[in-house]
């Protein structure tokens, strides 16, 4: 089954296919899987599905991914929402540390 994420524009240039990414049932952070990496879809785009909280700005722009996983992992059925968490670490982003650790976000 795949799943496919939003990443803010802003957070694009973190997100490397290698990276470790793990999806919960939105909700419930006690189930959940592994997500591996398909591809990336070409185009960075205006968001689409936009929560209505008071902080968000409504020209958010995404990098959109595809993950899959086993369906066998997850108790989920098509089109219900995963919350996905991808590992954005400094190791994940070793090759960037040429700029010096002032120009990396602080974790």
């Amino acid at each position: 089954m795949n799943v496919r994420v939003d990443v803010d524009e802003h957070d694009a240039w973190r997100v490397r296919p290698d990276a470790l990414a793990i999806g919960y049932l939105q909700g419930n952070n006690k189930i959940g899987a592994k997500l591996h990496f398909v591809r990336f879809e070409p185009y960075v785009i205006p968001k689409v599905s936009l929560t209505g909280a008071p902080t968000e700005r409504v020209d958010t722009r995404v990098l959109q991914l595809i993950h899959s996983f086993e369906r066998d992992d997850l108790p989920i059925y098509v089109g219900q929402q995963l919350d996905v968490y991808i590992d954005a670490s400094f190791e994940q982003n070793r090759e960037l540390s040429s700029f010096g650790a002032a120009a990396l976000p602080a974790h």
